[in-house]
């Protein structure tokens, strides 16, 4: 059955781990918007990569290209987002500047 597909997402992952690490993010001082930043970039990788990664069948599905194709090519992307999950970590200007230019 080509509709149905299980399709988790980063919020049972935020609803479970955001509560119990908020009082540990407060006591070291870091920025709330930093931290729910860097939360979020840190759940979506597991949408993008097997053996559950609902994008990958959702990008197939809109494609008409096996799943299988898409797995090949994800290396790359896979890196790069790990990459950006780790500047955003290490640098956190790059996760506050705007909200701080806005007031936030």
């Amino acid at each position: 059955m080509r509709g149905l597909l299980y399709e988790p997402d980063p919020l049972p992952g935020v609803m479970i781990l955001v509560p119990i690490l908020v009082p540990i993010n407060h006591s070291l001082g870091i920025d709330p918007n930093h931290f729910a930043i860097v939360v979020i970039v840190n759940l979506t990788p597991g949408l993008t990569t097997p053996p559950v990664g609902a994008l990958i069948f959702v990008v197939s599905g809109a494609a008409n290209l096996p799943p299988a194709a898409l797995i090949r090519e994800l290396p790359p992307f896979f890196l790069a987002s790990i990459a950006v999950l780790l500047l955003l970590t290490f640098l956190p200007i790059l996760s506050t500047w705007l909200p701080a230019v806005s007031g936030f």
